[in-house]
């Protein structure tokens, strides 16, 4: 996360990790998303990546994960949907002052990553 230091907290990114089984899924996986996100991690079990863009806010970030898995092939949405577990761990970077900073997201982005089968964890990383 480096030494960024800022008053307020701020959103980060959305990294996904996907629960894969087995190897030869790894590569499939990888082939389909390949040029649409930064791979982060890829082990025996578990694939993590974000967007390839910078976005601003949380729900910007989330409408962009959705509408990229909803533009997928038919076959490939299939592939998308066997995976048994699928989490969007939210990025956030502490403020240097107690201040309460709210960020929102829309129902509507909630309801979709519900119905993509995801999970949400928020990780809030200091900035000391």
């Amino acid at each position: 996360m480096g030494n960024r230091k800022s008053n307020h907290a701020e959103f980060l990114n959305i990294d996904i990790e996907i629960g894969i089984d087995n190897p030869g899924e790894i590569s499939q996986f990888c082939t389909i998303f390949d040029g649409k996100v930064i791979f982060l991690q890829s082990s025996p079990g578990l694939v993590a990546f974000e967007l390839n863009i910078e976005l601003s806010n949380i729900d910007e970030a989330l409408k962009s994960i959705t509408s990229m898995l909803k533009s997928l092939s038919a076959e490939d949405f299939a592939v998308w949907s066997k995976y048994k577990t699928k989490r969007a761990n939210i990025g956030i970077m502490s403020g240097t002052n107690s201040d309460q900073t709210t960020f929102f997201i829309t129902n509507r982005e909630m309801s979709e990553l519900m119905h993509l089968g995801f999970d949400v964890s928020i990780t809030v990383y200091s900035s000391s």
